[in-house]
Order: structure tokens, then C-alpha cells, then sequence
């Protein structure tokens, strides 16, 4: 039968996990690290509904004014000013 940890262990072994989970006991780096694999692969799935959505309504788009060109220059506008408030380096850990 496996001993219990005792009551102070407990309280270190939570508070360890605690600081692990905020990135306190490295500055936050592994957040940044999994921060930045998240920008890159956001940026590559990105691609899929920008093209979906033209293929979709590429009438309705060119209806309006926009061609392939355009409609594909504003959808990238407008997702790198997202991408830039989101990133990770804004944030204070």
C-alpha cells in the first residue's frame, strides 16, 4: 500500500504545480514556445477557410468589388491585425 505524502508536501507539490501551470518557474517560456507553434499553425490553417469561403461565394464577393486579389490581401489584413494582438510577446507573465 503507497504512503501518503504528507500535509507540507502537499502544499509544495501544489504550489509547484501552480507556478508550473502559470509559467512562473520559467519566465513563461514554454508558454511563449507553445504560443508561437499555435501562431505558425494558425497562420497555415488559415489558408483553408479563406479559400472555402471564396469558392463559396466568390459571387457574391465579386458582386461587391472584390476579386481573388483583393478579397485574399483584406482577409490577410485583417487576420495579421488579430494575430498581432494575440501574440504571445504582448503579453506580461
Amino acid at each position: 500500500m503507497q504512503k501518503l505524502p504528507k500535509e507540507d508536501e502537499r502544499n509544495a507539490i501544489a504550489t509547484s504545480l501552480a507556478a508550473w501551470q502559470l509559467g512562473e518557474t520559467s519566465d513563461g517560456l514554454h508558454l511563449l514556445a507553445a504560443g508561437k507553434n499555435t501562431y505558425f499553425l494558425q497562420r497555415i490553417l488559415f489558408y483553408i477557410p479563406v479559400i472555402l469561403v471564396w469558392i463559396g461565394h466568390f459571387r457574391a464577393l465579386k458582386a461587391g468589388g472584390y476579386n481573388f486579389k483583393s478579397y485574399w490581401r483584406d482577409a490577410w489584413v485583417k487576420m495579421n491585425f488579430a494575430w498581432e494582438r494575440m501574440k504571445p510577446e504582448r503579453y506580461q507573465w
